[in-house]
């Protein structure tokens, strides 16, 4: 008998941890993450807004890139999404709101850094369109971000039109495009939050991450690159100022 009430003893102990772990459960949060564009602190609309480009004007016909690695201290969130401003920034008031994703589940506590990858990390770049569903953002809906003869994901494009000659957009303007691929110029960034940001059960909190173009486009000298003598066939040391200057170009609040 005694040995029998020990055993209904424990298994009473196991049930009773089991049900504290029930009505305890891990507290969790949202999180969502914007990404916006401004030209030298102007908000950036495609194909509508012109800028100034060292005394001529520029517009600018796309601008996307892939945020790869998404992590929040210690904790992942997501592995690649495919951030597509061409679509968000047609008007002043949508580029302000910008591109979003939006993460959940996360553990409610206070988080200091913010760490993710411009471009697609080496194991995903070996990876093709078909090996995904449509949807997916390596699928083939974003077929035009791969590119055969890179055998690479293109990590970055920026397009648009440049007025050289200063008479307005006509057909003699420069159009140039800028595009980023190959494992290495992936590129990894790591936000430090001067501030923890603290996440609270179910509510959700925003971390707008904003890119200026024109820092993009500035060499490390302090002059823009001159898009008139731009030569798509010589692209290795443009590729990797564009993705040096995420570091500056990148800003965020919350």
């Amino acid at each position: 008998m005694r040995n029998f009430t020990i055993l209904i003893a424990f298994s009473l102990l196991l049930f009773a941890g089991c049900k504290k772990d029930q009505t305890n459960p891990v507290e969790t949060s949202q999180l969502g993450i914007s990404f916006t564009a401004n030209y030298d602190n102007a908000p950036l609309v495609m194909n509508e807004g012109v800028y100034d480009y060292d005394g001529n004007a520029i517009r600018f016909s796309k601008v996307n890139f892939y945020v790869s690695d998404v992590t929040l201290g210690g904790t992942e969130l997501s592995d690649v999404n495919f951030i597509d401003l061409t679509k968000t920034h047609v008007t002043e008031e949508s580029s302000k709101e910008g591109t979003n994703i939006n993460f959940s589940k996360i553990p409610v506590e206070d988080y200091s850094t913010l760490s993710f990858g411009i471009g697609v990390p080496a194991d995903l770049n070996r990876t093709k369109p078909s090996d995904y569903s449509t949807s997916h953002p390596l699928g083939s809906d974003n077929g035009g971000e791969y590119w055969e003869a890179w055998d690479s994901y293109i990590f970055v494009k920026i397009e648009g039109q440049y007025d050289a000659d200063g008479d307005g957009f006509d057909a003699d303007d420069v159009s140039f495009a800028y595009h980023v691929g190959q494992d290495e110029m992936y590129k990894q960034l790591t936000a430090d939050f001067e501030t923890p940001i603290s996440l609270q059960a179910n509510s959700t909190k925003n971390i707008e991450f904003q890119i200026d173009i024109k820092k993009l486009l500035t060499r490390e000298n302090g002059a823009l690159l001159p898009l008139s003598v731009h030569d798509p066939n010589n692209q290795a040391e443009i590729m990797r100022m564009l993705m040096d200057n995420f570091t500056k170009a990148l800003r965020y609040k919350f």
